[in-house]
């Protein structure tokens, strides 16, 4: 799992615009199940982000989809696009 801080208080679907913009149209962003996630991806190539704000920072952890053989080829390609692409958006990082 990744880790990204950055500053301030964001809220998922913030994340999600960033995470759109920066991956481009090739790549789906969606709202995940939960009120604080977002998934990126499709298929069996895809990932989970949580974010959890608090404290005048906000968290944003990187998690790999599927069983063994797919959450080792998410790690390796879509997670490491989802934290590249935080870190070269333009949100302030902690």
């Amino acid at each position: 799992m990744a880790t990204v801080t950055v500053s301030g208080s964001l809220t998922r679907d913030q994340v999600a615009k960033v995470l759109g913009d920066e991956l481009g149209p090739g790549v789906p962003v969606r709202p995940g199940r939960g009120a604080d996630s977002v998934r990126v991806g499709k298929g069996p190539l895809r990932a989970s982000v949580e974010v959890l704000a608090g404290g005048g920072t906000t968290t944003i952890k990187i998690a790999p989809w599927g069983l063994t053989l797919f959450r080792t080829i998410n790690t390796m390609g879509v997670v490491r696009k989802i934290e590249r692409a935080l870190q070269q958006s333009e949100l302030p990082t902690a």
